[in-house]
């Protein structure tokens, strides 16, 4: 896939995460609004099924005492002293309106409100509910006195007593909660306000809650004790008032993670798509490119090395060493960067140096590993393994790397010791100091092109590099002079005791093809992208001392 593509896609990636842990979120916190609202509804609505069960149970627990009590009555039926009885039961118990005796053709005989009844009495109506025991009911019938409610009737053993189906139904009594009450075994409705509808509180028992287009919700008890069962319901819009009041909080918290979790991915794809990341992500998939710019003898032209620089291209573009290699040192990814380099230089030229005793490549070592052994424990192994000189892979430090002098000090002191020779790179632009060239493990200078470049100018700064020369004899350091690019430049370094130098005069910065036939062959490949057109003389490298040469885990354009 193209990298402008994955970018693409990345953003777009990045984009679909954020709309969904921002949505998401709510989503989910409005859907958990929705089940906690319900939930704590149903339990609520439970409660009140709980507290209408336990009024049911000891209005139905007195009945069916009652009925008892008359069934325990040893003497001759609706005799004075009987009725008299039923007349002092019904008065005990507060839930009896009346109590009396049928007949076994069902003809009503006595009873506690109109003692005997005449002959013709109307009779009672067979049974709407038979259940276990003997207990027959009778439920919702015109009271036997015309009264224009209806009454409730239990019987046993030709007794009967009568209660209002209200006393069943009444610890409910708001317009919003409907309540039915069933006797079971069979089940039976025998009792419900005037919220409740019948049918659907039928349909409700029968089918535990679940009553399909209804727009109340259900909840069932059960008597443990009695053969009777409550229903209670409530409108489903008082669901969506307690949704609506707890769905504002819901929904807050969770757009809060959410706008948490948005921002940390777009934190996590802006450090992926910045440049850092984008480096980060480079070095990770070795997508550094590493090229040479040849070292050559200003007398003889001869090569006799060549600086490691870094190349990055991203997306397509080539990115300025300028800049990413001070993004790596700020982000801390140098490091990471210098290893690379080194991998893909042992990759690249491990097997012609080792047919090429006297070539050397120089690496830039960051001011991060000036500190510290960590480097030169990777650079002993790595060339170790390759099976070549210590001494073909020199070290460059730039001047800001002896800011912590004592320290860097040791660590350059341990990289000679190794035998890999010390260079000062782009002398004369940092910190060094005579008492630092003294004091320091160095072999050689190498002159900044800044300085080289006025070279046959009238310019303030054109004698600082006679003065550098100069003074590296007298310490008895090597000379090697950044960006040559004219004729009359390498020889003015020449006659003034400088011996080599690197610049466009000689060759742009090859892959490591055409470094081979730079040194080697008799002319490089016109593929070689930065291969110079403007050439000197060039040729195998001879034997001698050779000047360290510059190195770039960092790279110079």
């Amino acid at each position: 896939m193209p990298v402008k593509a994955k970018r693409y896609l990345l953003i777009a990636l990045a984009a679909f995460l954020v709309l969904a842990v921002t949505l998401g979120p709510a989503g989910i916190g409005v859907l958990v609004a929705q089940r906690t609202s319900e939930r704590g509804e149903y339990a609520r609505l439970g409660e009140r099924a709980d507290y209408a069960l336990k009024r049911a149970d000891v209005v139905a627990s007195s009945l069916y005492s009652a009925l008892q009590q008359l069934a325990q009555w040893q003497g001759e039926r609706c005799t004075p002293a009987h009725i008299d009885a039923l007349r002092k039961l019904a008065l005990e118990n507060r839930f009896v309106e009346d109590a009396g005796v049928y007949g076994d053709d069902g003809r009503w005989l006595c009873s506690s409100l109109s003692g005997a009844v005449p002959r013709n009495a109307p009779s009672i109506p067979a049974p709407d509910w038979r259940g276990v025991h003997g207990v027959v009911g009778w439920f919702q019938i015109p009271h036997l006195f015309n009264v224009s409610r209806p009454s409730l009737v239990l019987g046993y053993d030709h007794f009967y007593i009568e209660a209002d189906p209200a006393s069943l139904v009444d610890a409910i009594d708001d317009y919003n909660h409907g309540m039915g009450v069933f006797v079971t075994d069979p089940p039976h409705l025998i009792a419900w306000n005037t919220v409740a509808n019948p049918k659907r509180l039928q349909e409700a028992l029968l089918h535990d809650g679940v009553v399909p287009g209804s727009d109340r919700f259900y909840v069932i008890r059960r008597s443990h004790v009695l053969p009777i069962a409550v229903v209670v319901s409530e409108p489903r819009q008082q669901l969506l008032i307690v949704w609506r009041n707890s769905v504002w909080g819901w929904l807050t918290a969770s757009l809060a993670i959410g706008g948490v979790l948005a921002w940390l991915i777009i934190r996590l794809f802006r450090s992926r798509l910045s440049l850092d990341g984008e480096l980060k992500q480079a070095i990770r998939r070795d997508e550094i490119q590493v090229v040479y710019q040849p070292i050559v003898d200003l007398e003889t032209r001869q090569c006799v090395g060549a600086e490691a620089l870094a190349r990055w291209r991203m997306h397509g573009s080539t990115v300025s060493p300028d800049v990413f290699i001070a993004a790596a040192e700020h982000s801390g990814l140098i490091q990471a960067l210098t290893d690379r380099v080194l991998e893909r230089v042992l990759r690249d030229l491990a097997g012609f140096l080792s047919d090429h005793r006297d070539f050397y490549v120089s690496i830039n070592v960051s001011a991060a590993d000036l500190t510290s052994r960590r480097f030169l424990d990777v650079l002993t192994r790595r060339v170790a393994q390759a099976h070549i000189e210590p001494s073909q892979i020199r070290i460059e430090a730039t001047e800001r790397g002896f800011i912590d002098a004592d320290a860097a000090r040791i660590v350059l002191q341990g990289f000679r010791e190794a035998g890999h020779p010390i260079y000062i790179d782009d002398f004369g632009t940092g910190y060094s100091s005579l008492s630092y060239l003294q004091t320091l493990p160095v072999d050689a200078l190498k002159i900044d092109k800044s300085f080289v470049d006025t070279i046959g100018y009238e310019a303030v700064s054109s004698s600082v590099a006679p003065h550098i020369i100069e003074m590296a004899h007298t310490l008895g350091l090597g000379i090697v002079a950044e960006g040559v690019e004219r004729e009359d430049q390498a020889q003015y370094l020449a006659e003034r005791g400088a011996r080599y130098g690197q610049g466009w005069l000689f060759s742009r910065a090859v892959p490591a093809d055409g470094l081979k036939l730079f040194v080697d062959g008799p002319s490089v490949p016109a593929s070689a992208t930065e291969q110079s057109t403007r050439r000197g003389r060039r040729g195998k490298a001879r034997n001698g001392r050779h000047p360290e040469a510059q190195s770039s885990g960092q790279s110079r354009a």
